[in-house]
């Protein structure tokens, strides 16, 4: 069982790496976005940087939590954790919104036309980076009972979750995964697959036969 002093560096270190995290995730969503002239991706790095706003908030205030009590606040700091809490859920409900106005603007204006090949790989590689971290912090989270990494966890869920449906998407379109292509292409070149020709000369053969 860890002291409070040993939780409370837990938890500020798990934030921090939750902040690298959150950099690479927009960085690499906003200009593989741009890449590929996709507003799923992008939308997916708005949500990370809003969410950099979040951790960095969690952050600051579980620095500020572990301060001792003083004239000002003699019961401590406690108080500004909800606070917090409620800002990070209200960025959240600001990133809904963004992305519903955004969907049906592109419905309204058409669509664009995007390789699902590079969705869906970019599905995997942020579902796998999202999902490791939302285990990570799940686990911290209930060994320091934190409120703080776990709303952050939550975060990373509902990111890892944004990325299967745009991965599942994706995927589910013809074509989209490749397999029916390279299945098509091998056929084509396959050596056992008979030629017309090759056909035809079995049936005038057999018709000579006859």
């Amino acid at each position: 069982m860890l002291n409070q002093q040993d939780a409370n560096r837990l938890e500020q270190r798990t934030l921090t790496i939750s902040i690298y995290g959150v950099v690479l995730v927009a960085v690499g969503s906003l200009a593989y976005g741009l890449y590929l002239e996709s507003d799923v991706v992008i939308l997916n790095g708005i949500f990370s940087l809003l969410s950099l706003i979040g951790a960095g908030l969690n952050l600051m205030v579980a620095r500020v939590v572990a301060q001792p009590e003083n004239r000002r606040f003699p019961y401590g700091y406690s108080h500004v954790e909800p606070l917090v809490l409620s800002v990070n859920s209200f960025l959240v409900l600001l990133i809904c919104l963004y992305a519903l106005i955004n969907g049906i603007e592109r419905i309204r204006a058409g669509g664009n036309a995007v390789s699902p090949e590079g969705v869906v790989i970019f599905g995997l590689l942020s579902g796998t980076v999202t999902l490791a971290l939302w285990y990570h912090e799940r686990k911290v989270a209930r060994r320091i009972n934190s409120a703080l990494v776990e709303a952050d966890a939550r975060e990373w869920l509902i990111d890892f979750g944004f990325s299967m449906e745009t991965l599942c998407t994706m995927w589910s379109r013809p074509g989209a995964s490749g397999s029916s292509s390279w299945i098509s292409s091998s056929a084509r070149i396959s050596p056992c697959r008979p030629s017309p020709n090759r056909t035809g000369s079995g049936n005038g053969s057999g018709g000579r036969s006859a």
